[in-house]
């Protein structure tokens, strides 16, 4: 772009997406690509074109549209919602088209007819986090048409967008038909969590909007968690000025409730924070924290991550004991994966079939359900690290990828859904999507210690071994009572930040546990040329051996050649030394 051919103006911007596009291509292509041509000649053109708006950008699934007011934009999104909800009435699956959408209002850049700007990647990113049949606008667009418009706004605070620096203003507009399409689902059985209004004690009511703010930033980062729901702004402000947090936690049907206050003198600050269970009426934390105003955001982390530490545990035993208790038939989709993930901590092949069975009759009793997507998909790519020489691993990656790429469509906000399809990509050597979603996952739950040390190592073996130390040691931190499989992958970090002795020290422990491990070990073991590396070579052996799959019985050439087939991926640096070192412990390594 020259500098010449740069024009600014005013426009308000309007972002819509499909909701489950992918999916809804997969189940039936023609029906939904004409239900999609219908929609687009018969609501969608002509309420843009009705509402003196230009279409300037299209993709498969969602389009880009111009507007010279902010009540056009709104207006014209009202009416699409309702128009495209009229359409879809008695409609089969494939013929529902349902949007997300989101307007913002702002300077744009024009170079033809394209437009650049922060309004049009505020629009985005706003409808990226809108609700299936929702409009999410901005506080400035909100600004404009306030009171112009037969609308009603629900205040949603700031909220952080992908790539934005900055927090931005939302409203949702309200009163909309809810669109019967999949979308990210609140699960019966999961304990609830509400954070009251933390109470302003700076003595001026001026004040208020910070202390609303901070409440509303709790909110949106332990909104990241997937292991509890966390009630929603507009409920918790509901309660604002009112005492009585047992009480309160049970209108809300929360079993968890924050409270706490914030006071504000000069540049100083001082939170005060305290986590109750209702149920059991116990307080779980108290704490103050002091800062001043430029440590904030660091504070604030500091607060979510001491709730999260004190609830997610609790939250996911409970939850553990309370499915265990029910039958087969008795259990929800999410009971059922709970019972699936009770079976993986036992790390034996028979455990893993058990957690499939359970993840799959999630799955038949909602077959939207992110969660067990995800699960299975971990558990068929890592099969293999269980199954030596298993005949089916082919067919399971693809299954695997499968199960990924709709855990990511039907809940793009869960880390663990980027964390899975980022490993089976590590593995089908799709290098540049792995990252990226490994990148994902870390971003979209910082404080999720299981993905972020997953995280770590995966980010690791694509070569970023500063990040995989990093965020290694911050899911320690996070998570100091982790189970034995961090050790697992501690020990792999280890070697590839070349760090063989801690490699040894880290990984020996636990080499009964898990077949690859010993094969680091004695690599790192032969790269040091100590004597003991040959008898943890024949370690290594036995344990693939004691685990074998394959047809006949194991040679030392098979397990190699397994050791290998699962580290594709890796760097050629670390190829390099694997090889040199297991041919230094003694092991028949090609070359």
């Amino acid at each position: 772009m020259t500098r010449t051919s740069v024009q600014r103006r005013l426009a308000a911007i309007l972002a819509a997406d499909i909701v489950g596009y992918s999916r809804l291509m997969e189940q039936d292509e023609s029906g939904t690509l004409s239900a999609l041509i219908a929609r687009r000649t018969e609501v969608l053109e002509p309420a843009v074109a009705r509402h003196r708006g230009r279409i300037f950008k299209t993709t498969g699934d969602g389009m880009l549209a111009e507007f010279g007011s902010a009540v056009d934009a709104v207006q014209c999104a009202v009416d699409l919602q309702r128009k495209l909800a009229e359409a879809n009435e008695g409609a089969a699956e494939a013929a529902r088209i349902v949007l997300r959408i989101g307007i913002s209002l702002g300077d744009v850049i024009a170079e033809g007819e394209d437009l650049y700007g922060d309004a049009v990647n505020v629009a985005a990113r706003l409808e990226t986090i809108a609700e299936p049949g929702g409009i999410l606008i901005s506080g400035a667009a909100r600004d404009f048409v306030h009171n112009k418009v037969p609308a009603a706004f629900e205040d949603l605070g700031p909220q952080r967008l992908k790539n934005m620096s900055a927090p931005v203003h939302a409203y949702r507009i309200t009163g909309l038909a809810r669109a019967p399409a999949p979308a990210v689902r609140m699960v019966e059985s999961k304990p609830a969590i509400a954070v009251l209004p933390l109470a302003n004690l700076s003595g001026d009511p001026g004040q208020d909007y910070f202390s609303d703010g901070l409440t509303t930033d709790l909110i949106t980062e332990l909104a990241r968690f997937h292991e509890f729901a966390v009630i929603g702004a507009a409920s918790s402000f509901a309660y604002k000025g009112r005492s009585g947090s047992r009480q309160i936690g049970a209108e809300l049907g929360a079993r968890y409730v924050v409270e706490g206050s914030v006071r504000k003198l000069a540049d100083r600050l001082r939170i005060s924070v305290q986590l109750l269970d209702t149920e059991a009426g116990g307080q779980l934390m108290a704490e103050h924290y002091d800062c001043r105003l430029d440590e904030l955001f660091a504070v604030q982390d500091e607060v979510t991550r001491a709730i999260v530490a004190k609830v997610v545990g609790r939250a996911i035993e409970t939850a553990h004991q309370s499915a265990l208790r029910a039958t087969p038939e008795q259990s929800l989709a999410y009971d059922c994966w709970l019972r699936g993930q009770h079976q993986l901590l036992r790390w034996t092949p028979e455990a893993d079939d058990e957690a499939l069975t359970w993840f799959e009759r999630a799955l038949g009793k909602d077959p939207h359900f992110a969660r067990a997507h995800s699960a299975i998909a971990l558990l068929l790519n890592g099969k293999v690290l269980l199954r030596p020489g298993y005949p089916d691993e082919a067919s399971d990656r693809s299954r695997a990828l499968r199960h990924a790429r709709l855990s990511v469509e039907y809940d793009p906000a869960d880390a663990r859904s980027h964390m899975a399809l980022a490993y089976v990509s590590l593995f089908l050597r799709e290098l540049g999507r792995a990252k990226r979603h490994f990148q994902l996952a870390r971003d979209l739950n910082p404080n999720a210690a299981d993905t972020i040390m997953n995280c770590a190592l995966g980010l690791a073996y694509l070569g970023d071994v500063a990040q995989g130390k990093e965020l290694a040691a911050r899911a320690m931190a996070l998570n100091p009572l982790h189970l034995d499989w961090y050790y697992y992958e501690l020990a792999q970090l280890h070697f590839l930040c070349g760090e063989y002795e801690a490699c040894i020290d880290t990984g020996r422990p636990y080499v009964e546990e898990f077949p690859e491990l010993p094969g680091w070990t004695a690599a790192a073991l032969g790269l040091l040329n100590r004597s003991e590396a040959a008898a943890e070579a024949a370690r290594f052996l036995e344990g693939v051996e004691r685990f074998w799959r394959g047809k006949g019985r194991m040679r030392p050439e098979d397990a190699i050649s397994w050791f290998f087939s699962i580290n594709t991926f890796q760097t050629d640096r670390v190829m390099v030394l694997l090889k040199r070192g297991l041919q230094a412990a003694g092991l028949p390594v090609p070359g």
